[in-house]
């Protein structure tokens, strides 16, 4: 399955420990976090900015004119591409 960029607008992320689902809405812009909110497991080792970085890079890539970006989520069908 092939998805544009501008299809996606949330990641979901699940903590491994309690296994809590986190929905990060990618147009909404809000700043993360580096724990889980419902056990408090730390996410990352030392990179507590990741989530952050990766916001600013998905919301300029969906705003690139010239340019079509598209995420490939599974295998894909003979019909794709």
């Amino acid at each position: 399955m092939i998805k544009n960029i501008n299809e996606i607008t949330e990641i979901m992320l699940k903590c491994k420990h309690c296994k809590t689902r986190i929905v990060f809405d990618i147009n909404e812009r809000k700043r993360s976090f580096s724990v889980c909110p419902n056990c408090a497991n730390r996410f990352f080792d030392s990179d507590v900015k990741l989530l952050d970085d990766f916001d600013d890079v998905m919301y300029r890539l969906k705003h690139i004119k010239e340019l079509e970006i598209s995420f490939i989520c599974d295998k894909k069908d003979n019909n794709e591409r």
